[in-house]
């Protein structure tokens, strides 16, 4: 009986995994920036519609009233009688950005509490985070002698880091963690 090429112990077992792939796929990125372009172009030009509510709620919303002195609603999560959760991973993700642009805009003389601005800053935030999730992809594939290119392929063109990862969610920022 002949043996299958996959069983056969004299082939190294990264040969196995490389040979399931197409070779564009092993040989380039170029899928991977294209994705990565569209991640980026995606996020600076926003949809007219919404996921959820809690993406601005209780995220932005918190944030950016107290930066710009904005009047906003805290969501009962974040009272400060009863609070449900922690406003701190949101301000280590969107407080310095934030702050940074009104000192910029007060430094300019600019008007940044534009709807586009408000919108667009945080989620270029988030966009950011998601690379670091690339990157962490790479660096795991590297360090345990994985072909990161086809890893890399499947996050970067997935629904989720285009919809999900570049949006003010919490999640988003676990994700990244």
């Amino acid at each position: 009986m002949e043996e299958d090429s996959d069983s056969d112990p004299s082939v190294p077992a990264m040969l196995h995994r490389i040979r399931k792939y197409p070779r564009f796929v092993r040989s380039d990125l170029t899928i991977y920036w294209i994705a990565a372009v569209l991640r980026v172009v995606l996020t600076l030009l926003p949809q007219s519609g919404y996921i959820h509510p809690d993406e601005f709620f209780q995220s932005t919303e918190v944030v950016i009233g107290d930066i710009f002195n904005v009047e906003n609603s805290k969501p009962w999560e974040f009272k400060v009688s009863y609070p449900v959760r922690s406003i701190a991973p949101i301000y280590l993700v969107l407080g310095a950005p934030l702050f940074i642009l009104k000192l910029l805009a007060d430094w300019f003389q600019l008007h940044v509490t534009t709807p586009y601005i408000l919108l667009v800053v945080p989620r270029l935030v988030f966009c950011a985070l998601s690379f670091v999730t690339d990157f962490s992809i790479y660096r795991i594939c590297k360090l345990e002698g994985e072909d990161f290119r086809v890893r890399l392929l499947v996050l970067s063109t997935s629904y989720v880091m285009f919809t999900y990862a570049t949006r003010s969610f919490s999640n988003s920022i676990e994700m990244s963690l």
